[in-house]
This record gives C-alpha cells, structure tokens and sequence, in this order.
C-alpha cells in the first residue's frame, strides 16, 4: 500500500501517520525487520526535507513493541533483542539532541520499556548491568534536560 501511495504522489503520498499505523500492523505481528526498514524510511524522508514524515515517540515505541513481541533472545542479524533496544534507543537521543524536536525525546515510558526489554532479553549473568546502564542513561538525560530548561529561563 506504502509503495502505491508513494508513486501516486501528490495528496496520496502517505505521511507519519500512515506510517505508523503500517508500522503498527508489523509490530503487533513481530515483523521487525519490516519496521525497522518503515522506520528508516522515514528518517531518511525527514533528511531528505520532508516535514510530513516527522516521527514522534510513538513512532519509536512502535519498534520496541515489536521487539517485544519477537522471541526474548533472539538474533537479529547477529545482534540481540538487548543490543537493538539500546542502539534504538541512542538513535533516539541522538536525533532528539541534533533537532530538539520535542516530539522525538525519549520519555519515562521509552525507558522503561527498554530497561524492561534489556532485562527479559539479556543474558541472565549481564541484564541486571545493562539495564542499570539504561537507567544512567536516563538520569543523564533528565539531568541534562532540567539543566537546559533552567538556562532558558
């Protein structure tokens, strides 16, 4: 459907929202790597200059989900369900930092729900020290927020 739309162009070209009801779809069925690639579309839209694909947190969040739902230890081309988590989740931060589009920054749920998938998809002997380190993220990241909140004013 994405692509139909795509070469219509025009008024039928599909903006964030239908991607992330496509993305949506994928998830709830596990279908990461059919995510993961949606996702990348519309990073790459957004470099590209268009405003209409802008994400948002749910649009991250649709991919943790779908990690969620695929088998706990699984490899995904060679990486873990825990080393995706965390790369996604730094790909966030990392956006959010070069835009400050308030849109895309990481909230208490996003970690959470990393810290939550760290820890059920990590090694036993390694996830209660990967998930604190997702938490030292986020207690980085707060801080550096309230830091910047307080410098505006």
């Amino acid at each position: 459907i994405l692509e139909k739309m795509n070469q219509m162009g025009g008024e039928m070209q599909p903006d964030i929202w239908v991607y992330n009801g496509c993305m949506h779809g994928f998830a709830l069925r596990g279908m990461v790597k059919e995510v993961e690639e949606l996702l990348n579309e519309v990073e790459k839209a957004v470099d590209d200059g268009n405003d209409n694909m802008r994400p948002d947190v749910y649009t991250y969040s649709i991919l943790l989900n779908a990690y969620n739902k695929c088998n706990k230890r699984t490899q995904m081309e060679g990486e873990s369900v825990a080393k995706r988590t965390e790369t996604l989740l730094h790909r966030m931060i990392q956006r959010y930092e070069q835009s400050n589009d308030r849109r895309i920054r990481p909230n208490q749920f996003t970690f959470g729900t990393a810290i939550d998938l760290v820890a059920k998809t990590s090694q036993p002997a390694v996830a209660g020290r990967e998930s604190d380190r997702i938490l030292q993220w986020m207690i980085d990241f707060r801080e550096k927020e309230t830091k910047k909140e307080h410098e505006r004013q």
